[in-house]
This record gives C-alpha cells, sequence and structure tokens, in this order.
C-alpha cells in the first residue's frame, strides 16, 4: 500500500470537526465527527477508484465507489466537481491489481492522521499543490504528444510511460473507437469526428482531466 497524507487540506465546518482511519488488514474504517464508514478493499475492482466524501449541504459523510465514472458522467474534473456539488474530499483509494493508493486529506489545522492502529508520522506529508504531480507519478502519461489529419483520419504519435503501479490496459478513446495502448512508442489512427472529443484512460473513457487537446496538436 501507498499512502500519503495532505495535512490543512479540507475546509473545516467548526473548530470540533475531527477525522480518524482505523486500518485492519484489508478493511478501512473511516471515521468523521465518529461517524464509522467501512471501506473493504479487498473487494474493490482493479482500476476503481474510491472516495470518502461528505456533502456540505446535508453533513452525510459517504463512500462513493464509482469516482472516476461520476466524473466522465458530469464532464468535470474532480476539483470542479467537489466544488459545485458541496462535496469535500477526505480520502481517496485508488487499486491496481492487489496494490493500493491512498491519500488522505486533512482538516484545516491538522498535521497527523489520527488513528487507534497505525502511527501514520512515518508516512509521506504533502501540500496541496503536489496532488496532481503525486497522481501522474503514481499513472501513467503521453509525452511528445502529435496529431495530424489524414483523409479524414486523425493520427497520434506518442510515447506511453507508466508507473510500476499501474496495472490495468490503456485506450485512447475517440467517438466510440477505443485503441489500446502500449508502452513506448504508439502510432493510432481514428476515423475523425471533429465534434468528439479524444481521451486517455479506460476502453470509452470520457473524463475531462483526461482529454487530449487535438484542436491545439493540429494547429501545431
Amino acid at each position: 500500500m501507498k499512502l500519503f497524507i495532505f495535512p490543512d487540506s479540507v475546509r473545516r465546518d467548526n473548530a470540533e470537526e475531527n477525522i480518524k482511519l482505523n486500518i485492519d488488514g484489508d478493511v478501512f474504517h473511516f471515521f468523521h465527527n465518529g461517524k464509522e464508514s467501512i471501506i473493504d478493499t479487498s473487494l474493490l475492482k482493479s482500476g476503481s477508484s474510491t472516495m470518502v466524501l461528505n456533502n456540505t449541504l446535508t453533513g452525510e459523510t459517504y463512500v462513493l465507489y464509482n469516482f472516476r465514472e461520476i466524473l466522465q458522467v458530469l464532464g468535470m474534473p474532480s476539483q470542479e466537481m467537489l466544488s459545485t456539488l458541496h462535496q469535500r474530499g477526505f480520502m481517496q483509494i485508488d487499486k491496481q491489481g492487489d496494490d493500493l493508493f491512498v491519500k488522505v486529506f486533512l482538516l484545516e489545522g491538522d498535521k497527523e492522521l489520527d488513528s487507534d492502529t497505525n502511527d501514520f508520522s512515518s508516512f509521506r506529508h504533502y501540500t496541496k499543490d503536489y496532488i496532481h504531480p503525486l497522481d501522474y507519478q503514481y499513472s501513467w502519461s503521453f509525452r511528445n504528444l502529435k496529431g495530424k489529419l489524414e483523409d479524414g483520419y486523425l493520427i497520434l504519435t506518442f510515447t506511453m510511460m507508466k508507473s510500476d503501479f499501474w496495472v490495468e490496459p490503456l485506450y485512447i478513446s475517440h467517438a466510440g473507437q477505443s485503441v489500446r495502448v502500449k508502452e513506448g512508442e504508439n502510432r493510432l489512427r481514428f476515423k475523425y469526428i471533429p465534434t468528439e472529443g479524444v481521451y486517455g484512460g479506460d476502453e470509452n473513457a470520457r473524463q475531462k482531466g483526461r482529454a487530449i487537446d487535438v484542436a491545439r496538436l493540429l494547429k501545431g
């Protein structure tokens, strides 16, 4: 398991508000103001992204097991979704194979993650501005990305680089066409539909945060 802590990251509703994380084997016990949410990570699907959220309008703290799919439906990156829907994110669990990549976001003023079972002080602590660099460190990226049109087809060339953590297959999708990407050099060809976007990720993914700016590529 790779667990990272982000101190002083989530707006605090009141001075008494608190969170706590206990870990018992594969099972996470997350507490918000004493209310427990249980996540059995052995049940999570490889390639999934799970969030512990708090709805600031209703006060409910809950587990969202299909976080990435919700982002695709809404057409929003994660921070925009949280802000627009009045959600606070306390913890994100990404699973690849049997391994976990966990980020915990502490309330304003909190420097250490409270626990009855673990001493989290030795785990890496990062400031909020390192969230995205850390995500890419344990994810994948396309380098030297170039695009051109040939006889109505979009040709993309790039180098795919991924972390050792990432084991699920990756695709580029456009207008109902999904082509699997291999590590290293790639040259992909799609029938071009100018009203549709191009996205990296799961097969037929449509996550805004992973969109490829085709218009910029075609301008050179």
